[in-house]
């Protein structure tokens, strides 16, 4: 990432293609949390969620500055291994997933498309969430909440009858991609899927990394075909407190604000309403 990245003005759209955000705290796994400690914590959330589901656990992601990509660990969680409770609310837009080493607070734009509430939104909604849970854990004697990775992603979904006429055909879409080759044999790729992985650094300090991914996609609502691309930036926050989860935050939208701009056409930022903000 240049040094100089952040002195523009942010890209913003006013009607960008972002179906879901996502901002997520991994930490220190807490051994004595409980099955019943997750029916706890859903009636101290209230009525605000109404279903809950159980999904498989997540494994703990560690990004390391001389490996490309990131660490996976494994540990071994004495309490309730392998367990992560989705808390859904009733239109479905809002979701918290807890696991023992885990916090998560999704958007999502639902069955029925919404407006995207913005990042402050997002933002206000997991501060409120997670202090509640660090409060929960403290109170009830589980141990002490230590992040020591925090991650932001934007999913988003791109029709290609705005800027493309296949899954191969996404140099209208994409400022990166051309889809050239030496000669025509080859003609026009079938599908393309994309990974790429971005340096994360304050200064010269390595924090992380921006992971992009690309890949094809069929709408369910209406078959239609789409691109979705996903940024999500991860890496450690300077300390353990919520405010330096809520700083990282800030800082992984940035790039990801930022970098979905870069990534994307001018072509494509004249439709979603391209109009930046300092």
């Amino acid at each position: 990432m240049s040094a100089n990245a952040f002195n523009t003005a942010r890209p913003s759209f006013t009607d960008p293609p972002v179906v879901e955000v996502v901002l997520g705290v991994q930490f220190v796994p807490l051994d004595a949390l409980q099955i019943a400690h997750f029916g706890l914590f859903w009636e101290k959330l209230g009525r605000e969620f109404v279903t809950t589901e159980s999904k498989p656990s997540l494994e703990q992601m560690i990004e390391q500055p001389d490996v490309h990509g990131q660490r996976v660990t494994f540990e071994m969680i004495e309490g309730f291994p392998g367990a992560r409770v989705w808390f859904v609310n009733a239109d479905k837009t809002e979701l918290l997933q807890v696991q023992a080493d885990r916090f998560i607070f999704n958007w999502r734009q639902g069955d029925v498309k919404k407006e995207y509430p913005r990042y402050p939104r997002v933002r206000e909604c997991f501060d409120r969430y997670f202090r509640e849970f660090v409060a929960f854990v403290a109170d009830l004697g589980l141990g002490t909440v230590v992040p020591n990775q925090c991650e932001v992603t934007y999913i988003n979904q791109i029709l290609l009858a705005e800027g493309a006429n296949d899954w191969g055909d996404l140099s209208n879409l994409f400022q990166f991609w051309s889809g050239a080759t030496s000669d025509d044999f080859l003609g026009t790729p079938e599908q393309v899927r994309i990974n790429m992985a971005y340096r994360l650094e304050r200064g010269e300090t390595f924090v992380g990394r921006l992971h992009v991914a690309a890949e094809p996609r069929i709408r369910i609502s209406d078959q239609r075909k789409l691109v979705q691309l996903s940024l999500t930036a991860r890496g450690q926050p300077k300390g353990a407190v919520p405010g330096e989860v809520l700083d990282f935050f800030d800082f992984g939208r940035e790039h990801v604000v930022r970098s979905f701009a870069s990534l994307t056409s001018p072509a494509m930022h004249k439709i979603w309403g391209r109009n930046d903000h300092g």
